[in-house]
């Protein structure tokens, strides 16, 4: 009796584990597990030609995107503060390179991280 008692248990264990694997899976619109999300970059820098931004996204899991933002400033120019939209991240922060998450849930099939790269002039 005892055997068969192990085996029906074999048998329900391996189909609740088919059930989640497999029952659980959609076409949800990701790619390889990764949200589809499109990021647009709209970066306005203050001075005119005082420096550049670089840009990056990465999806880190759990649908959230990490945005990074670096400000470089050309000679004769230090990196002062961020300026942005609500949805900006880093708004009002002087910190450089400046990091933020965006979840992909909340913004549909395109999010455009809109921030200005606030420049001062170094005095000599």
């Amino acid at each position: 009796m005892e055997k068969h008692s192990y085996h029906f248990r074999s048998i329900v264990i391996l189909f609740i584990s088919s059930l989640l694997l497999f029952g659980c899976s959609k076409d949800d619109g990701t790619l390889n597990g990764t949200p589809d999300l499109d990021i647009k970059f709209d970066i306005t820098i203050v001075p005119e030609s005082a420096g550049t931004v670089q840009t990056s996204a990465v999806y880190s899991g759990f649908g959230i995107f990490g945005i990074e933002l670096t400000a470089i400033p050309s000679d004769g120019f230090s990196f002062s503060h961020w300026e942005g939209t609500a949805s900006f991240g880093c708004r009002g922060s002087s910190m450089n390179p400046c990091t933020y998450g965006v979840n992909s849930l909340y913004h549909g099939s395109t999010y455009t991280a809109k921030a200005t790269a606030v420049f001062e002039e170094i005095e000599e």
